[in-house]
């Protein structure tokens, strides 16, 4: 399909601004809100349909086949009639017309652009009536994308094998950047998605094969280090202090738990052969838990680059900060609101249990004792229930076996972890608990239904939640070996 491919900046800006001097742009922009006041539901997914079925003949017959296969056509389809569809396509047909790009980028970039102009009202005015400007303006803005709680998607394209995605090249015209000084933090601003561009260029490209290497020989790898980068940032900011020895890697969270410090030191140790003294233990850590999301079949979302290490790590701050598997949903909602995330990145994180195993003493209290009321939790699935209690058996060496935290898919990065939820099948307290409350239960509800919803927000959340509490320019240090300072 079209939208896999890494599409090229500078090639869109080119084409809108010949729509521009065509006249046209407006009539791209016409159709965009048409299309937003006609089709209620997802509109990026209508799009991403109609371009995969745009060659076939009898646009009905390949839809009513796609209903079949996708809860969401089939909830959109329910209040559309016939003729909705047929002018779904002919809306669709006619941006095809103007654009020959595939039309779900520039779509995006349309919505994009007409949100911040109502939400914010401050576009300079050498962006006003100018479609190249626009675009430019866009890509300013995903740059700041984590300060602004919003993402266009575009960072959630699967690349093309072999390809590193930091390195695209874009040739943007010089754009008035006010607006960026107006909504971009500093030091968001001061990570730069090209960092490493020119001092170390295959450092995606190495860690990748870290973490594969790794994973190939660890299934539960993939998870370890997506932990591991969470209980970095959440201990006063992602700055690789969970790295260092003793510290925070003592805390009773992390204590005969936290795994992939071997994997870091690898990458580490072949990044200091390509490129000595670089690359940051923190960046490494950030990079490799988006590589491992990514190769488990999940999102894959870009990263501005340039964190450095810190020089301290605290287990009492760790023991303190870190969110535990039988805390109540306030409790780790105010953590998550301490750094800066919000209710909806609980739910959204949370969704990293869908790869990964728990040991058994983090969920036993469910199985046997519950509340202390000597009974399981009524809560818990009766099947899932019977299966862990064989699994895990009340007695105190049963406390490190494991036992899948997503029980349909441990080692496949999907959204099955929210159908288990609605199922009473969550593992740990803590999952099960977002089920306690409307607003999360919602949520769930949502990405249980629509997985490209749950990957979208997954990869956004993980952008913020990368930003928090980094250590940039002289701050920190760029350290030689990860588990100590320098």
């Amino acid at each position: 399909m079209a939208d896999t491919v890494p599409y090229k900046l500078e090639q869109m800006v080119d084409e809108l601004d010949d729509l521009e001097r065509k006249g046209m742009f407006t009539r791209i922009v016409e159709i965009y809100r048409l299309a937003v006041m006609r089709f209620k539901g997802d509109l990026e997914l209508w799009f991403r349909y109609l371009e995969f079925c745009r060659d076939k003949k009898n646009g009905k017959r390949v839809l009513a086949k796609l209903i079949r296969f996708h809860p969401k056509i089939s909830e959109m389809t329910e209040t559309l009639v016939l003729c909705q569809l047929q002018k779904a396509f002919q809306l669709y047909e006619e941006a095809l017309q103007l654009v020959p790009s595939p039309m779900i980028l520039i779509f995006h970039q349309v919505g994009l652009c007409l949100h911040y102009q109502e939400e914010f009202g401050i576009v300079p005015n050498s962006l006003r009536g100018t479609s190249a400007a626009y675009v430019v303006f866009v890509y300013k803005l995903l740059l700041c994308a984590t300060a602004l709680s919003h993402n266009t998607g575009l960072a959630f394209r699967q690349p093309v094998h072999g390809q590193d995605m930091e390195h695209n090249s874009f040739k943007l015209p010089s754009v008035h950047l006010l607006c960026l000084l107006l909504l971009c933090p500093l030091v968001s601003c001061q990570l730069n998605y090209k960092f490493y561009d020119y001092t170390c260029p295959n450092l995606t490209k190495i860690v990748r094969s870290g973490v594969w290497s790794a994973m190939t020989n660890d299934s539960r790898m993939a998870a370890s280090l997506l932990r591991l980068h969470f209980h970095d940032c959440f201990v006063n900011g992602c700055e690789g202090s969970v790295l260092l020895d003793g510290g925070e890697k003592n805390a009773l969270p992390n204590r005969n738990s936290a795994r992939g410090f071997e994997v870091i030191d690898d990458i580490k140790a072949n990044l200091e052969r390509a490129c000595p003294a670089t690359v940051s233990c923190t960046d490494i850590l950030t990079l490799a838990a988006r590589e491992a999301v990514y190769l488990s079949g999940g999102p894959y979302w870009f990263l501005p680059l340039g964190r450095r290490d810190g020089l301290t790590a605290s287990e009492s701050d760790a023991n303190e900060q870190l969110p535990g598997f039988s805390e109540p949903l306030e409790n780790i909602t105010a953590k998550f609101t301490s750094t800066g995330l919000e209710l909806k990145d609980v739910v959204v994180l949370s969704g990293a249990h869908t790869i990964g195993f728990a040991q058994c003493f983090t969920f036993k209290s469910r199985l046997f004792d519950f509340g202390g009321s000597g009974e399981p939790d009524p809560l818990l699935d009766t099947s899932l229930l019977t299966s862990l209690q064989s699994t895990c058996p009340n007695q105190d060496d049963s406390d490190t076996k494991l036992a899948p935290l997503d029980s349909a898919s441990s080692s496949k990065f999907d959204n099955l972890y929210y159908k288990l939820l609605l199922n009473n099948s969550g593992l740990l307290q803590s999952d099960q608990a977002l089920m306690g409350d409307n607003t999360t239960a919602s949520l769930v509800l949502n990405y249980s239904k629509f997985p490209y919803l749950f990957f979208k927000d997954f990869g956004a959340s993980m952008v913020k939640m990368a930003n928090i509490g980094v250590l940039t320019g002289q701050n920190g240090e760029i350290r030689k070996q990860c588990r100590f300072v320098n």
